[in-house]
């Protein structure tokens, strides 16, 4: 074979066959490119409101020439690198292109020799999203400063909607783009949502904290934090990541005597008209905006008040202002729509009290968005701020008779939303159909940070520039209608376009309406002739819009033990579970629950955790340790009853797990002072117990559930050993007298 040998500009001698020479020509080439050019610094120069001058700073080759380019425009600036390799480029009055002050640079050496682009740099604006609780999409009237300043000046979005329509579901899709069906969250607290089915490794915060954004939380997080926190791995209440500044309210929904978690501190607020929640998250969140813009470092303020949720307790100085004005009700107002009955007019005029309320509490709102902007004004800082202003779910207020929300129809499921961008404020109506879960990727996107491509949700930036630019034609709708109080649980599923709005429940129950001709939802056509295929074409979308997996997982390993010792000394029944979904799905798993009857309704058993606190996989150890009051309340059943989960929210069929203990101990009926009942008992300050063990030796160890007190740790009474005869007895001093399990 002939080998020939070449000298390259590298001065290296390279020997090449003929087989290979068109290869190793093409490495030549690319070795000839210069090195990509970087840019260092983006620096805003001083320059008219909403006029942006830039200074651009980086590093290339020495003595190359770096081309400046606009992402979106183009080529906007040609500069030299001095012989340090050193180069300063000035760029005046940029637009925006894509929503974004975007720019990048390649380089051209002296040999002619052009780089690969450089590294893109966003200039980032402040972001504020505000997230208010439970407000309908027709309720943004109530907010004079939000829907005149800034609903005038920026994008409304009238066809802006929550697929899942819960607080939990709702938030769990706001900071991670994904839809309940791959948040696993679709209630408020375990085993249907909660903070131990959400994984936030990957989230709006951590996306802009990683992007070099200082972020701040002001307000309502967890939804029910009381809840999570029975949960072990909840147990110390650890902050989601990617938070700077995290001022958390754990309740509080009406206004005051609350606890926040500041940064893992406890703060404790009263009854004084300073300590109203809404107005101490405004103080909060204006001072985390002016230490921000003070060191010059862009910030993400995520404000999310209690207001307007029940009780919709408005600001001391607020109570009366919308007292005088009236309610209007649509044609649906009180006419069922599910085989219900209407409502009854005493409801019915509270319901219109707490609109007014509602209306009322959202004026505190209101100036704390006002506020922000003043502060934004003095620091000059407002016209690279973006304020983005919705709601976590709407509300039913009589629709329907009807009150609440997890229904499809579109007071529960319609939001307000408002983008104002300070860059641009330009008014512009989008009746686009968007989602809450759009904005994960839109506000990463607009703060040029890096972000999953493979979100649910939809980048809306394209929107604020062309309102009419469409991001999806229809979407899934999923609730899970379930509760203690009504001790059922139906699944609804749905489908919603420009035209029709499509339901189905596990009970059976099929709605199809033409939000064209019907807007209100009066007249279901599911069960009308002449739009079967209408119909038909709803539910081929909805099974192609569902989950690809739709079986439940299974569970291997179901046991029964004593738990480890608390910590002062008890034991409880430990249940515990390998729950898989590797070959039903390779989903992952959520948490299981537990009943005491076999037929119990989904969604409201008591919650198993993950042995390592977290559900992150398709296999997963879970477990609970039974308290004794729950086991005691339920009749001491010999069977139990689990269910297990996965991420989109398939149940498996209750599996039967046996339970086997000793005998009861027996209470002498001297130490029994009170009338007791559903086997509580009242004791005085030394009581007596006596029993029989069937092993003697054994030793027997006793405690006693405070009555009422909802603590986790029950009152231990003491322990003794089993005599000869299968006999003990104990008797204790009590601290306090009172009613005991």
């Amino acid at each position: 074979m002939t080998r020939r040998c070449m000298r390259s500009n590298s001065r290296r001698s390279v020997c090449r066959t003929p087989q290979v020479a068109g290869i190793v020509e093409l490495m030549e080439v690319r070795q000839l490119l210069t090195a990509a050019p970087l840019i260092t610094g983006l620096e805003r120069l001083p320059s008219a409101v909403q006029e942006f001058d830039f200074r651009i700073t980086g590093s290339a080759e020495p003595d190359s020439l770096v081309t400046l380019q606009q992402s979106g425009i183009g080529v906007i600036q040609q500069v030299y690198a001095d012989s340090a390799g050193q180069w300063v480029a000035e760029a005046q009055n940029v637009s925006l292109s894509d929503s974004r002050f975007e720019f990048s640079a390649i380089a051209t050496d002296l040999g002619g020799n052009i780089s690969g682009p450089s590294n893109l740099k966003v200039f980032q604006p402040n972001i504020i999203l505000v997230n208010v609780d439970d407000m309908r999409a027709d309720e943004l009237q109530y907010l004079p400063f939000v829907s005149t300043q800034l609903a005038s000046q920026g994008t409304v979005f009238t066809n802006m909607f929550a697929p899942t329509a819960l607080c939990g579901p709702s938030r769990a899709t706001l900071m991670t783009g994904l839809f309940a069906e791959r948040t696993g969250v679709f209630g408020n607290e375990a085993p249907l949502g909660g903070s131990a089915n959400l994984d936030l490794a990957s989230s709006l915060p951590v996306w802009l904290n990683n992007g070099g954004y200082q972020t701040g939380l002001f307000g309502k997080d967890r939804t029910t934090p009381g809840a999570d926190q029975l949960m072990p791995s909840q147990s110390n209440m650890p902050n989601p990541p990617g938070w700077d500044e995290y001022f958390a309210l754990r309740d509080g929904s009406d206004g005051f005597t609350y606890t926040v978690d500041h940064n893992g501190l406890q703060e404790t607020y009263g009854t004084g008209e300073a300590d109203y929640a809404t107005d101490v998250i405004d103080r909060s969140v204006l001072q985390f905006a002016h230490t921000a813009t003070t060191d010059n470092v862009p910030f993400f303020a995520y404000v999310a008040p209690f207001a307007p949720h029940s009780p919709s307790t408005p600001a001391p100085r607020h109570f009366g202002f919308y007292s005088n004005v009236t309610i209007e009700h649509p044609p649906s107002y009180n006419i069922p729509g599910d085989g219900g009955t209407p409502l009854s007019s005493e409801r019915l005029a509270v319901l219109d009290d707490l609109a007014r309320r509602k209306y009322e509490s959202l004026l505190a709102v209101d100036e704390c968005v006002s506020n922000l902007v003043t502060e934004l004004q003095n620091s000059g800082d407002i016209d690279n701020t973006i304020i983005i202003f919705t709601s976590d779910n709407g509300f039913i207020q009589g629709e329907h008779a009807r009150s609440g929300k997890l229904r499809f129809y579109d007071e529960a499921i319609r939001l307000p939303l408002v983008i104002w961008d300070g860059r641009n404020p330009v008014s512009s109506n989008s009746d686009s159909i968007v989602l809450n879960a759009d904005l994960a990727p839109t506000v990463a996107s607009l703060a040029g940070v890096t972000f999953p491509s493979d979100l649910d949700g939809k980048n809306l930036a394209p929107i604020l520039q062309i309102p009419f630019a469409e991001v999806r034609g229809d979407f899934l709708i999923h609730h899970w209608m379930s509760g203690q109080r009504s001790n059922s649980s139906v699944e609804e599923l749905g489908v919603r376009n420009r035209d029709w709005v499509f339901a189905t429940r596990s009970d059976g129950t099929t709605f199809l309406f033409n939000i064209i001709d019907d807007p209100y939802q009066l007249n279901n056509l599911a069960n009308v002739p002449a739009f079967a295929d209408v119909r038909q074409a709803m539910e081929l979308r909805l099974d192609e819009l569902r989950p690809i997996d739709q079986v439940a997982p299974s569970a291997d390993n179901v046991e029964v033990n004593v738990s480890p010792a608390l910590a002062n000394g008890e034991r409880r029944i430990r249940i515990s579970a390998v729950v898989s979904d590797v070959n039903s799905g390779d989903s992952q798993i959520r948490t299981p629950e537990l009943f005491f009857e076999p037929n119990a309704p989904i969604g409201i058993g008591l919650p198993l955790d993950a042995l390592d606190g977290d559900f992150d996989s398709a296999t997963e150890t879970t477990y609970m340790d039974l308290e004794w009051r729950d086991y005691i309340a339920a009749g001491s059943p010999s069977t139990v009853y689990l269910r297990f989960r996965d991420l989109p929210g398939n149940w498996s069929l209750p599996v039967a797990v046996p339970i086997q203990l000793g005998a009861a101990p027996i209470l002498e009926s001297g130490s029994d002072t009170g009338d007791s009942s559903m086997d509580w008992i009242t004791l005085d300050n030394s009581p007596t117990f006596i029993g029989s063990a069937a092993e003697p030796d054994a030793t027997v160890t006793l405690f006693a559930t405070p009555g009422g007190s909802g603590a986790a740790l029950s009152v231990l009474l003491g322990s003794a050993v089993v005599d000869q005869f299968g006999d003990w007895n104990i008797t204790t001093i009590f601290s306090t007298a009172g009613v005991y399990r």
